[in-house]
């Protein structure tokens, strides 16, 4: 598993984490995933270092990132 740099935040990455690796296990074929939350509580740096940590374990996908 890749390093997570926000610590207070292991059980969303884990979270986040497991869903996007089943949807790309899958085909991609699972729903958008929508996350929210107050300015500077590390969503933005959360899914990148699970977008790094998919793509360490060898998952082969395109990412749509869409900010607010």
């Amino acid at each position: 598993m890749g390093a997570i740099t926000h610590s207070c935040r292991e059980e969303e990455h884990a979270a986040i984490a497991a869903y996007l690796r089943s949807s790309i296990q899958q085909g991609g074929n699972g729903s958008p995933l929508y996350i929210s939350g107050m300015p500077g509580t590390g969503k933005t740096a959360t899914v990148r270092e699970v977008i790094e940590e998919l793509r360490s374990e060898g998952l082969d996908f395109d990412v749509v990132l869409h900010f607010r």
